[in-house]
């Protein structure tokens, strides 16, 4: 939103173009202002005028003035506080700030400013503003005994010293809180898992799987609901083996009061017509599907391991993924077959077909 604003003495003064004249008349309300009373008789002012293409500015510097200027509280944060501004006190005591107020509004005063910060458009009459000069400011800075300077830097370091003793003191503290409560979730995890089924059966040699076509079996599971005695002749019944024992899982930690965490680790083994291919699928890990799984591991693209292996890995991995492929479109061909039913079209009578037409 566009800026509106004019100073009190603007409409008097707009047809004064020169910045110089203006800088005089407000040298003019400075004195004034002194006189009575307004401002301190003390103070020092640097009034300069500047012109250049397209502007000019009026820039006012207060060179001296029996105030504390800087703000004691702030150099106390300065000591204590040398590499943060976050949360720093005022600069200036109230006083020179009031100072500074006082004097940008005079300024101000012969001033307009239409500027647009949303479209970057800068339009007043002159640039400029009021400031302490730097050797004022030190100074000021200065007034603070050296001795209150050392007392404040050891108390500092002290109130650091403390504070880092409490912040170990509180990160014990939570470090300890944390053991006991993973040792008390630990031990009823192994409660309730001690009380489910075996979850990991020994490996054995198995003599199920066919010789020919696909076979798809389960050798152990962290969740005890994968059976690893059954072998699925399709994806479509592994993969709904695997979405049920998810379920079941999570009904009987709900049923414990206990929330689903992590995941549950679970290796397959796929056989087609004698080769087999093994991994491990993460149930609870938002995977999609065992062949997506194997085909993911298979693509270069989605596997950085195998980007980096070797070129038999490269075609290993392009020989499973193709199998993986037909094993698919046949496993998608025997369900579209035995979806497939006859229709039986009755016979339709048309005059003239038994005869012969007229």
């Amino acid at each position: 939103m566009a800026n509106d604003f004019k100073g009190t003495k603007y409409e008097a003064t707009k047809d004064i173009y020169d910045t110089s004249v203006l800088a005089k008349m407000f040298r003019a309300d400075v004195k004034a202002a002194k006189k009575a009373g307004d401002l301190p008789k003390d103070l020092k002012l640097s009034v300069r005028t500047s012109k250049y293409s397209g502007g000019s500015s009026i820039n006012v510097g207060v060179k001296a003035v029996n105030l504390m200027i800087i703000n004691p509280e702030r150099v106390r944060f300065d000591v204590e506080n040398p590499h943060h501004v976050h949360g720093a006190p005022a600069r200036y005591t109230p006083e020179a700030q009031n100072l500074l107020d006082t004097l940008e509004s005079m300024l101000q005063a012969y001033n307009y400013d239409r500027s647009d910060s949303m479209t970057d458009y800068y339009c007043v009459r002159f640039a400029g503003h009021v400031d302490f000069y730097h050797e004022l400011e030190e100074a000021s800075r200065a007034t603070i005994a050296e001795a209150d300077l050392d007392e404040l830097a050891d108390a500092a370091r002290e109130a650091r010293h403390e504070a880092e003793e409490q912040e170990e003191a509180a990160q014990a503290e939570a470090q300890a809180k944390y053991e006991a409560e993973h040792a008390k979730k630990v031990g009823a995890d192994k409660a309730i898992l001690a009380a489910l089924p075996q979850t990991r059966p020994e490996e054995r040699e198995r003599d199920d799987i066919p010789a020919e076509g696909l076979a798809i079996y389960f050798e152990w599971s962290e969740t005890p609901y994968v059976d690893a005695a059954k072998v699925f002749p399709t994806f479509a019944e592994a993969n709904a083996h695997l979405a049920t024992a998810e379920v079941l899982e999570c009904n009987e930690l709900k049923a414990l009061n206990r929330e689903w965490g992590g995941y549950r680790k679970t290796k397959f083994v796929v056989s087609i017509d004698g080769d087999t291919y093994t991994g491990r699928f993460d149930i609870g890990c938002d995977e999609e599907s065992l062949e997506a799984h194997i085909l993911a591991f298979c693509d270069p693209a989605q596997n950085p391991f195998l980007r980096a292996g070797s070129k038999e890995d490269h075609l290993e991995s392009k020989l499973w993924a193709a199998k993986i492929e037909k094993a698919l479109t046949q496993e998608a061909l025997d369900a579209f077959e035995a979806r497939t039913v006859t229709i039986n079209v009755p016979a339709v009578f048309f005059p003239g077909a038994a005869g012969g037409m007229a």
